[in-house]
């Protein structure tokens, strides 16, 4: 379940993404975002420091799924379409 974050009025400290609870974080430098929501971060010691900024425009806000759905899904369909069969294919060669 996300964090239900409206109500966040300040920075959050810890290790874990405050809005999906994620472990997993892709390192750029020294800023770290969730791969799943896209909550970003910053370390500060042995932490990770997120804004509240951040933890209010992950990738799960109603703004961002709209976003999302008309600037990559519509816009990608076709082209997933004629790739449907290679995709297809692949896939069945990862199977085990």
């Amino acid at each position: 379940m996300l964090l239900h974050n409206k109500d966040i009025k300040r920075k959050i400290k810890g290790t874990v993404c405050p809005v999906c609870r994620s472990r997993v974080f892709e390192v750029h430098d020294n800023e770290f975002t969730c791969p799943f929501c896209w909550t970003k971060g910053v370390r500060e010691g042995s932490a990770i420091l997120f804004s509240e900024w951040s933890v209010k425009n992950h990738r799960f806000t109603k703004e961002n799924l709209e976003e999302h759905f008309s600037e990559w899904i519509l816009k990608t369909k076709d082209m997933f379409k004629s790739n449907l069969k290679e995709i297809l294919r692949r896939k069945r060669s990862m199977l085990w």
